[in-house]
């Protein structure tokens, strides 16, 4: 290996820096996994609509027949 892949950097970061990018990572998953839980319960709702119109609709097809 050369010497560049052996060199080790250390960084110094405060600790609120830290926690704020810490913060700001979980915020940014929390949000992505909001959207897609609405979205998926979107379809769902969509789903039990459209199988609710669809069995009224037989209904009054055969009210009216």
């Amino acid at each position: 290996m050369s010497d560049k892949a052996k060199k080790i950097k250390k960084v110094q970061v405060k600790e609120s820096d830290l926690v704020n990018l810490m913060d700001n990572i979980v915020k940014e998953a929390v949000n992505a996994e909001k959207k897609k839980f609405i979205a998926e319960q979107a379809m769902k709702t969509k789903k039990a609509n459209d199988l609710l119109e669809s069995r009224i609709a037989r209904l009054e097809a055969k009210l009216r027949g």
